[in-house]
């Protein structure tokens, strides 16, 4: 698979032959995925294989209030809100769910973030997930924190993937 950003598509041909099964998330990558990415208020990825797009994921700014922190987090964290990575969207074909490409663009996310982290400082990934993705971010660390979002820190991203 090939990691592209969306702003390098010139052709929604390969868009509207997209589906990952979730209306919302079809949605955005069709309708507002490029037009997030041109303003600068989210980065969309796109996997690819040929003029296949295999899936894609989201990430923009985010932070998280330390109230909001597992308490095996707090004793490490300030009392302030921390800078997080939120991963916004991930969507994965029909045609290639279950193979492992969730997995692969999740780890090139991961790969992103550590980058931004060198030149930024940021502390955690954060997500919201839906229902039937939940067991799916748990198998990578992240840990429910309530109302559908979990967290993973930056400094366990490092130590498992340097």
């Amino acid at each position: 698979m090939v990691f592209k950003s969306i702003l390098s598509f010139e052709t929604n041909y390969a868009f509207k032959h997209f589906d990952c099964g979730d209306s919302n998330l079809n949605k955005y990558l069709k309708t507002f995925a490029y037009l997030n990415d041109e303003n600068n208020l989210s980065k969309t990825f796109v996997g690819c294989d040929g003029e296949a797009i295999i899936g894609f994921i989201t990430l923009c700014n985010a932070q998280i209030e330390f109230k909001e922190m597992p308490e095996s987090y707090k004793q490490t964290m300030p009392k302030y809100p921390v800078p997080a990575i939120k991963i916004a969207r991930l969507g994965v074909d029909t045609k290639f769910q279950n193979k492992g490409y969730g997995k692969e663009l999740l780890l090139f996310a991961f790969k992103k973030i550590i980058q931004v982290s060198v030149s930024t400082g940021v502390k955690a990934v954060i997500v919201d997930a839906k229902e039937n993705s939940k067991g799916f971010y748990e198998k990578y660390g992240f840990v429910d924190i309530g109302n559908n979002t979990f967290i993973l820190l930056v400094d366990t991203l490092i130590d498992g993937l340097l």
